[in-house]
């Protein structure tokens, strides 16, 4: 298959890693040119909001499937500039629908479509953003439902693994383990929830998504529900660091100001397709930070003092 992945932020690039692996054609699309992309991977400079310059490149690749998975990504950044988050997933999902009707389209959509009252949402919960990263993406949501051709909707919580410090803000995961690594205080909202979900797990179930055009909105999360303090403390035991750097603080008074107190979701479908396909996993927390163990020797910076 050929895929267009609108974005290469993280989990952009991880899916196109994991499209090539399966034998498809990956291309990433995006403004600028991401630091230190793997010299293996397609990129195209991009602003899919330019309905001409998309146009042309859908033109080029005639791709058989679209993923939307561009910025702003930043929850707490999305506060202070609303309007440029709601144009630009707005928009970018109205282009890809109006100039690419026959493709497929996945939007990898949030769990901050939610408002985080109740403690965790599944497929046919009605959603009520609370911050405007979620009704952008909500926006974008509405798009494609209103779209004639054939979609998914993904929503997904919190996706995470090994990332390097090439950008303004990092994963919680690798966050974290920079941070205790480092001897550095590491501040953590003491009352803050998630279902987070691996990269590479994420990045398998999308795969399997596009090649079986799974339709409709599927949540796509991690099988535990875990509080971001205790997931800091999980991981200060697996990779002996000390746990006495992590500061518990009010998510009110942090850069997490705006996250709903519970970004969790379940799901009705994944159970299933899960189980349906061989080599797709959905990994805890816990067993993700075991996998990581042997292959972050040497990246950590540890302090000897």
């Amino acid at each position: 298959m050929q895929v267009l992945i609108i974005g290469s932020g993280f989990v952009g690039r991880c899916l196109a890693v994991r499209l090539a692996s399966e034998g498809h054609d990956a291309t990433l699309a995006s403004r600028h040119r991401p630091a230190g992309l793997a010299p293996e991977l397609a990129w195209l400079g991009l602003d899919a909001a330019d309905r001409d310059a998309f146009a042309a490149v859908l033109h080029r690749l005639r791709p058989d499937a679209i993923v939307l998975v561009h910025g702003p990504s930043d929850i707490s950044l999305c506060e202070y500039s609303p309007d440029e988050a709601m144009c630009s997933h707005a928009v970018i999902a109205r282009n890809a629908c109006r100039l690419a009707p026959h493709a497929y389209k996945l939007l990898v959509s949030t769990d901050n479509v939610f408002d985080g009252r109740q403690e965790s949402y599944a497929e046919d919960a009605p959603p009520l953003p609370a911050n405007a990263y979620g009704r952008a993406k909500l926006a974008a949501e509405q798009v494609l439902s209103q779209c004639s051709g054939d979609f998914l909707i993904a929503r997904t919580s919190l996706v995470y693994g090994w990332e390097e410090a090439d950008r303004g803000w990092i994963n919680f995961f690798a966050l974290a383990l920079r941070r205790l690594a480092a001897g550095d205080i590491l501040e953590v909202p003491d009352a803050l929830w998630n279902t987070p979900i691996f990269v590479e797990d994420a990045a398998a179930i999308y795969t399997r998504c596009i090649e079986q055009s799974v339709m409709g909105i599927l949540h796509v999360a991690g099988p535990q529900r875990i509080s971001r303090l205790d997931w800091a403390r999980l991981l200060a035991d697996e990779y002996e660091l000390d746990a006495s750097l992590i500061r518990p603080i009010a998510a009110d008074a942090s850069r997490y100001f705006c996250r709903p107190r519970n970004s969790c979701l379940s799901s009705h479908h994944l159970p299933a397709l899960l189980s349906a396909w061989p080599n797709v996993q959905c990994r805890s927390p816990a067993q993700a930070a075991v996998h990581m163990k042997p292959l972050l020797h040497g990246h950590l910076p540890i302090n000897k003092e």
